[in-house]
């Protein structure tokens, strides 16, 4: 190994009564076993490759898995120095390596030395994202030459397909795109699911859903960007869920769809952004689907651009649709209906909703329902409200 020193040689007058230093450094390198003599003249600084983690990458574990940080260091012709390995910061426990380090415990890759592979294990990262960071000098120059580099990497317990059985916070994107599985599952109740602004992209094959539960209750979904799935998030027989501020786009069929049979509902989705779903889909197709439903709250979203309706209910009572903004969808904004002649479903209250350029603004099939404060525009040729059963249903202050 290469030592470079430093003598110095102090020369000291007296001038007038005044000490004076004078000193002279001379600098020289000295030889250790496995290393040729210093290169002063190299001013290269070495190359630096990240074998494990690579950027960007998903390990699946927590924070008892062992994470194995794996560089080659490639002095160009000039042995390495030293090496650090940082996460997030911080040096890793055993993640120095001096010049003894490298001949030791590194693989060295060259006949002279100046390209080693170096490992560290560790266990005790948390989930989330992290940044692995390597700082290196080789033994060229007057100090040495420097190469420094960081990868981003993440760790979290789920993958595309798993099911979640407790409250889950995401750490990245999910990419579903080679899986014939939904991005998600659901398998109990009392759960919260917060994406925290990730996104689930599907394999746009129309096979699979985004976000599914069936049967589970007390459930909450929130800040999650879904696409490219059948149904963005689908939930069935589900009591007491709340989806809000969610952005669920461009899915074959329904952006959140909403299907239960024999169960009191009490659903609300609110503050979502539910745009361009239904491409592949039909006349029962909507941004935002409830389908025997019952007492759920439909609240301050924003359904535009959908290929049919925009706000869909069928066989449905006593929900509440209040203050969205319905624009542009391909058929009706609002539509509550009922699939048979004995007009099952009704009841429901549609207030303070803004519809813009939907055919029609807002259509009814079903008894008892409210329509008031509603504020409808439709191009030329459109209905702003059309009424199909008119047994007790009231529209009243819509404007026109």
């Amino acid at each position: 190994m290469i030592k470079k020193s430093t003598l110095v040689f102090l020369s000291i007058f007296i001038i007038s009564g005044m000490f004076v230093l004078f000193s002279l450094n001379l600098n020289f390198t000295s030889t250790m076993t496995g290393f040729p003599i210093f290169n002063a003249t190299d001013d290269i600084s070495p190359t630096l490759t990240f074998n494990s983690p690579m950027d960007d990458l998903f390990i699946l574990g927590n924070e008892s898995t062992e994470i194995i940080f794996n560089v080659t260091l490639d002095g160009t012709g000039t042995q390495l120095n030293n090496i650090t390995f940082y996460v997030d910061g911080e040096e890793l426990a055993g993640g120095f390596f001096n010049d003894s380090d490298i001949l030791g415990l590194c693989v060295n890759e060259s006949a002279s030395f100046d390209i080693v592979t170096c490992s560290v294990s560790t266990t005790g990262i948390e989930r989330g994202n992290h940044n692995f960071t390597v700082v290196a000098y080789d033994l060229g120059g007057e100090f040495g030459n420097i190469v420094e580099g960081t990868v981003d990497f993440a760790l979290d317990i789920i993958n595309c397909g798993d099911t979640i059985m407790e409250n889950t916070t995401l750490v990245r994107d999910f990419d579903c795109s080679s899986s014939s599985s939904n991005g998600l599952d659901i398998g109990a109740s009392d759960i919260t699911l917060d994406c925290d602004g990730h996104a689930l992209i599907g394999a746009d094959s129309g096979g699979s859903e985004g976000i599914y539960s069936s049967g589970y209750g007390n459930l909450t979904i929130k800040n999650c960007y879904v696409s490219l799935f059948a149904q963005g998030i689908y939930i069935v027989n589900g009591e007491n869920i709340n989806i809000s501020d969610n952005n669920v786009h461009d899915n074959w069929y329904n952006g959140i769809y909403f299907y239960s049979f024999a169960v009191t509902s009490d659903n609300t989705i609110s503050g979502n952004q539910l745009t361009s779903n239904c491409y592949s889909g039909s006349g029962s197709c909507a941004g935002i689907k409830l389908q025997g439903e019952d007492n759920c709250v439909i609240r301050d979203n924003n359904v535009s651009d959908n290929y049919y309706h925009g706000i869909l209910l069928i066989t449905s009572n006593n929900n509440q649709i209040l203050s969205n903004d319905v624009y542009n969808n391909g058929w009706a904004g609002i539509i509550v209906t009922s699939p048979t002649s004995a007009y099952l479903g009704g009841y429901n209250t549609l207030d303070g909703n803004v519809l813009v350029n939907n055919a029609p603004g807002i259509a009814t099939k079903t008894e008892g329902n409210i329509i008031q404060n509603n504020n409808i525009s439709t191009e030329s040729g459109n209905y702003g409200i059309d009424l199909r059963r008119t047994g007790g249903v009231y529209p009243e202050n819509n404007q026109l």
